[in-house]
């Protein structure tokens, strides 16, 4: 042993007849009590340095912490680990870490919580989470590294094999081949032994320890491996001589303070504390726990020879050491001071010199008496320069930092000094590399020594290389900046930490409130802009106070939508703001409501668009035989009149008819183009008429002139409806207002109103000072069927019959209105850039008569298919009639006589009216055809407006419309 005196006594205390050959041996408990009892002052005078009350250089952070967090002092530890940690009788924290830990708390003048664990996985966890703030004997591993901190070893035991003395070699495990060696099942000295057995040796699990030692005692295995420490107390409670360490294993336990990261200055105190413990101190402490020694390798006799010899040794000296030791023990003190201040600078040294290469940092040291700076070599390798030792002159410094960054430098230098050089002295600048580039840099520096007048005399500091940085966030801004949304990131004091110039641009933020001190006066800005902030204000709280992500519509005073994003910001674990996206989504909500519009106006469209062909086929019946009828009778025949009112009636059914089709979009249209001043002027005295006299009308066109090309009878239908619509919202006396003007509508303003295409447009723009609309009314307007009016008082089909024929135009309504203040409704319709004749002339007072022709008439209404042959043979033309497509198709394809003229109905069940018309003429080439209908379908005009080259005759007709159109078709006019 190099030490054994401490076990020996041990020993010799509880199994002293054990050893004891001669009668002389009686006498060794006197004279180990004499050297003890020297060897104690010896201890005692070692002991001064490590004195309670002994002084650690704590910071104030440190010690505020621990004055104010006694309760977050919390111990854990193992109950059944001796001799490192265990419980005693009494159930006291005691063992090897028991008397390190009250090494530490008599420097941090602090008492731990020590609170006692059976099971070492929690106690891992409680490390973790905080509950447990400090392990007192733990192996660091990397695993454990991530959550807590760890102090230098403090003791270092390793795995040794145990044997019976009658084993008198010295072993390794090699040398354990075919032998049996017993461990401890279940930890990880197991899993070692396992790893190195290999077939090599066979391996015994033990129950436990005092199993393994026993089993090596009475020869039942040929070796024990086991933890020094351990074992070594084991052996001396259970009393078995016979053992002894044979030797030593590559395993090794290594013991240090574990303190939990969640608290950094509870772990910088304890630090600080166990370094001021002396070496000598934490050796004795040792020695004290872990009485066995990998050295103790001499037989019992032996050692006890030896024994012997060194007590009456150590009593010879006794006297001089009870003289020295007290001028010794205050030189050793100085001495353990200076070594462990001496491993501590080495140990700082070595810690920023890894860090200032890692970081990329330079060191700097300036005197001000001499204006000089001394740079590091990691200074100049930092800018890429060949590193050199020497002071260099402020001047030539400043030739390193970037034109634009040295006033702000030298002013903040300047300010540093006249302050007296308190805290710290901060700034980043940039500074020319050996390339010609330019890097970025962190300088962090602070006074360390002052003159007499108390100016600082010297600054130390580093410059850190954050050129990457910058650029990464320069990266990060410009990418914020390229975003459509505004972004907006708010820290948990409700602090702007980063935003984009979309942000600033959206909420119409002047550069004045940007960099603004006080974000209230911001915040108050932009909450004024909202149609509801106090519910805004709410949601902000709300959100603040959970994790949850949301997303919501905000409207603004202006008519602008957004959508609101937002969520938390997690760093670590901890939230420590939110961010916020929003995005202005006010078209697309436009558009959304054009579509909603769209949609409902198509499905009413269609609607409408079948009554009306319907009907349509109805009144042509109707008007057919009337005037088949009519052209019989006498003109003195008393029911003539009365057939002529059936068939005014017929043809003014007809016009509603076509007053659903316009706002189906689907009537075909007689575009001509036209003066719109001219077809006002014309329009104006039925106007009067209609509004009546309480009502003064203005018309006041502009003077050139204002050619559109649409049909004239439905621009007539479109102002007089606004004019009645003007008219019933004025209760009493009024005006009423109609005006012309000419626009050009360029690219800009058609990207900023999708329903406009750039070019030149007519204006028409009817307003009143009646009662106006609201807000909400007024995107209802143009609805089928609505009406603020009372039932049997509007049909709700005015406006919307003008929205329809207007868009069928390919024109733009808007209306403009205000409660109280009147409305203004905005017709632009594209400018006709040629004028076209439209010759009325008289109308032809005769019936064109057939030449001998045959017609095919296709329509599946059988009723108006017996009106048209009736007819047609009344004008002399042979007719033959189908009621199918495919009946049409057979009797082209069959009869043998030949067929000048097909006349077919548009929509039919089997195929359309185009399609069969495709089909005839592949059978027929070139042959003469015309389309009847209530509606053109788009299957044969897109716009609904009849096409160059397509006959067509609209339902209802006439006997003399249906005359003049076949012979205009037949005659190829």
């Amino acid at each position: 042993m190099t030490d054994p005196l401490p076990y020996t006594a041990s020993l010799m205390h509880h199994h002293g007849r054990r050893f004891v050959k001669n009668p002389a041996a009686g006498l060794l408990p006197v004279l180990v009590f004499f050297f003890l009892t020297g060897y104690q002052t010896f201890i005692s005078a070692s002991y001064v340095h490590g004195a309670p009350g002994a002084s650690v250089n704590l910071t104030a952070e440190e010690q505020n912490w621990l004055k104010n967090n006694p309760e977050k002092l919390t111990l854990y530890f193992n109950v059944e680990f001796p001799p490192i940690e265990f419980s005693s009788a009494s159930g006291e924290f005691t063992g090897m870490g028991a008397d390190i830990i009250e090494c530490v708390e008599k420097r941090l003048n602090a008492t731990f919580v020590k609170t006692p664990s059976t099971d070492w996985n929690k106690h891992l966890s409680a490390l973790e989470s905080g509950e447990c703030a400090i392990a007192p004997t733990i192996v660091a591993t990397t695993e454990r590294r991530r959550f807590a901190f760890f102090t230098k070893p403090y003791a270092t035991v390793p795995v040794v094999i145990i044997v019976n003395k009658d084993v008198r070699e010295n072993l390794t495990l090699d040398m354990l081949a075919g032998r049996t060696v017993a461990v401890v099942s279940g930890f990880a000295t197991e899993t070692y032994l396992r790893d190195k057995a290999r077939g090599l040796f066979d391996v015994i699990p033990a129950s436990n320890v005092v199993d393994g030692l026993r089993r090596t005692s009475f020869r039942q295995v040929d070796a024990f491996v086991e933890n020094l420490a351990v074992a070594a107390y084991h052996i001396e409670q259970e009393g078995l001589p016979n053992l002894r360490v044979a030797g030593s294993t590559d395993y090794v336990f290594s013991w240090s303070i574990g303190v939990s990261r969640r608290y950094p200055l509870l772990f910088s105190a304890i630090l600080k504390a166990l370094s001021d413990v002396p070496l000598r101190d934490i050796e004795i402490i040792r020695k004290k726990w872990i009485a066995l020694d990998t050295e103790s390798l001499l037989d019992p006799e032996t050692v006890r020879f030896l024994t012997w010899a060194g007590v009456f040794g150590l009593l010879l000296l006794l006297g001089f050491m009870a003289i020295t030791v007290l001028l010794k023990s205050r030189l050793n003190e100085k001495v353990a001071s200076l070594k462990a201040s001496q491993q501590d600078f080495l140990e700082q040294a070595a810690v920023l010199r890894l860090a200032t290469e890692v970081t990329q940092a330079g060191a700097w040291d300036y005197r001000s008496e001499t204006r000089t700076t001394h740079l590091s070599g990691p200074w100049f390798s930092m800018l890429g320069y060949e590193q050199m030792d020497q002071a260099v002159p402020m001047t030539e410094f400043m030739m390193f930092v970037h034109p634009d960054d040295q006033p702000a430098m030298t002013h903040m230098f300047h300010i540093y000094l006249a302050g007296g050089g308190q805290g710290s002295l901060e700034h980043e600048f940039r500074l020319r590399k050996a390339d010609g580039t330019w890097c970025w840099v962190l300088s962090k520096g602070k006074t360390i020594q002052w003159d007499e007048t108390g100016k600082p005399s010297r600054i130390i500091g580093l410059d850190v290389s954050i050129h990457t940085l910058k650029e990464n966030m320069e990266l990060l801004r410009a990418t914020l900046n390229a975003t459509p949304d505004g972004i907006l990131a708010v820290n948990k004091d409700l602090k702007i930490t980063q935003t984009n110039e979309q942000f600033y641009r959206m909420w119409h933020i002047p550069p004045e409130l940007r960099n603004i001190e006080d974000e209230g006066v911001l915040r108050s800005f932009v909450l004024d802009q909202l149609t509801d902030p106090e519910d805004f204000k709410a949601l902000t709280e709300l959100l603040y106070n959970s994790r949850i992500q949301h997303m919501r519509e905000i409207g603004f005073k202006d008519g602008r939508v957004f959508e609101c994003y937002s969520a938390p910001m997690i760093m670590g674990g901890l939230e420590i703001g939110r961010v916020w996206n929003f995005r202005d989504i006010t078209e697309r909500e436009r558009l959304q409501s054009q579509l909603n519009q769209s949609k409902k106006l198509e499905a009413v469209g269609i609607l409408a668009g079948g009554v009306a062909h319907d009907f349509n086929n109805i009144l042509s019946v109707i008007m057919g035989y009337t005037e088949m009828t009519l052209s019989d009778m006498d003109e003195k025949n008393p029911f003539r009149p009365n057939m002529e009112r059936i068939l005014d009636a017929a043809r003014r059914s007809g016009n509603l008819t076509r007053q659903l089709l316009t706002f189906a979009r689907k009537q075909a249209l007689a575009p001509t183009v036209f003066d719109v001043n001219e077809s006002v002027e014309a329009t104006l005295k039925m106007v009067r008429r209609i509004i009546g006299e309480n009502i003064e009308l203005a018309w006041r066109p502009i003077s050139e002139r204002c050619l559109v090309k649409m049909d004239p009878t439905q621009f007539d239908q479109v102002l007089i409806n606004l004019c009645v619509n003007a008219r019933d919202a004025i209760s009493d006396v009024g005006h009423i207002c109609i005006e012309t003007e000419k626009i050009f509508y360029d690219e800009a303003y058609c990207t900023a109103h999708p329903d406009f295409s750039p070019g030149p447009y007519i204006i028409l723009r009817v307003s009143d000072d009646g009662s106006g609309i609201d807000h909400e009314t007024l995107t209802h307007i143009f609805e089928p069927f609505y009406t603020t009016k009372g039932v049997g008082q509007g049909t709700g089909m005015g406006l919307a019959t003008v929205y329809g024929i207007v868009t069928q135009s390919e024109g733009v309504i808007q209306a403009f209105s205000e409660p109280g203040q009147g409305t203004m409704f905005r017709i632009s319709i594209p400018e006709s850039s040629t004028e076209e004749t439209n010759d009325m002339g008289n109308e032809e007072v005769f019936i064109p008569r057939s030449q001998g022709e045959t017609l095919l008439v296709v329509e599946d209404d059988p009723s108006l298919l017996d009106l048209a042959r009736k007819i047609l043979e009344q004008l002399g033309y042979t007719v033959i009639t189908s009621g199918t497509p495919h009946e049409a198709i057979r009797i082209m394809e069959e009869a043998d006589i030949p067929i000048d003229l097909f006349i077919t109905d548009v929509i039919m069940p089997e195929m359309n009216g185009k399609e069969l018309a495709d089909r005839l003429q592949i059978l027929r080439p070139g042959i003469a055809h015309l389309f009847m209908s209530g509606y053109t379908s788009n299957l044969i005009t897109p716009k609904g407006v009849s096409d160059d080259g397509v006959n067509f005759i609209q339902k209802p007709f006439s006997l003399k419309d249906m005359a003049h159109k076949v012979r205009a078709v037949l005659d190829g006019e």
